[in-house]
C-alpha cells in the first residue's frame, strides 16, 4: 500500500492533481494506492507526498517513529519543503527570479501553515532545520527526490544527509535541469516517467520484499 498526501503549500491544491501520479503508481508497482480519501491498515504501509504532502509525509514518519506505531517501510519526499525556518527568498536557485517558487509564495504557504515564525522550528514541521534531523536512528527507510533548479534541493539534500548519518537507510536523488513542480507544469514526459518508475520501484522493494521483516 502507498498512501500519498498532496502537496499545494499547505493551502491550495487538491487530491485530483495527484491522480496521474496514483494510477501510475497503482499501475507499475502492484500496490493499492490511497490518496487521502480512506485509511487502512495494512502490514506494510508506505507513505508519501510531493511538495507540502512530502513534508506533512516526513513528519507522520517522524511520529511513526517517536510512538512506536504503525510500522512504515518507506517513505517517499518528492521535492518537499522540509525547512519553514529560512525565507524562501534566502533559498538560492540557479534559475534565479524565474524559480517557480517566489520568496512572496514561500511567505504566503508557510504563514498559511504556521502562522507564529517561532512554531516553525518544531521538529515536525522542518525536520531538516537545524539539530531537527539528528539522531533519527531507526526512522523509516527514505526516498528523497529533488529538483535541480528547485530552491528547496538543498533542504532535500541536507535531510538526506541527516538521515545517513542516523543510520537510516536513505536514497537521494536530484532530477537535473528542472523546478519545482516539474511533473506537474511541464511537458517532459519521459523525465517524469522516469522518476515515477524509480519511485515505483523502491515502493515494490519496500512492499513486496522478504515478508519475514517488516
Amino acid at each position: 500500500m502507498y498512501v500519498n498526501v498532496h502537496g499545494g503549500g499547505f493551502v491550495v491544491g487538491h487530491r485530483e492533481q495527484d491522480d496521474p501520479w496514483c494510477r501510475y503508481l497503482a499501475a507499475h508497482a502492484d500496490v493499492v494506492v490511497v490518496n487521502i480519501d480512506y485509511v487502512l491498515a495494512p502490514t506494510r504501509l508506505c507513505v508519501g507526498g510531493q511538495s507540502a504532502g512530502g513534508n506533512l509525509s516526513a513528519a507522520a514518519a517522524r511520529l511513526a517513529l517517536e510512538l512506536g506505531t504503525p510500522s512504515i517501510s518507506l517513505q517517499v519526499l518528492h521535492y518537499a519543503p522540509l525547512d519553514l525556518v529560512t525565507r524562501t527568498a534566502d533559498k538560492p536557485s540557479p534559475q534565479g527570479k524565474s524559480a517557480v517558487l517566489r520568496p512572496w509564495m514561500g511567505e504566503v504557504f508557510d504563514t498559511a501553515y504556521i502562522p507564529d515564525p517561532a512554531q516553525r522550528r518544531d521538529r515536525l514541521a522542518s525536520p531538516a532545520w537545524g539539530t531537527n534531523g539528528d539522531g533519527l536512528h531507526g526512522i523509516a527507510p527514505a526516498l528523497i527526490v529533488s529538483a535541480e533548479y528547485d530552491r528547496l534541493r538543498a533542504e532535500a539534500a541536507r535531510y538526506a544527509d541527516k538521515l545517513s548519518a542516523a543510520g537510516a537507510s536513505v536514497t537521494y536523488h536530484e532530477v537535473p535541469a528542472v523546478d519545482h513542480g516539474y511533473n506537474i507544469m511541464s511537458d517532459d514526459v519521459e523525465v517524469t516517467r522516469g522518476m515515477y518508475d524509480l519511485m515505483c520501484d523502491h515502493v515494490v522493494d519496500a512492499t513486496q520484499g522478504d515478508t519475514t521483516t517488516g
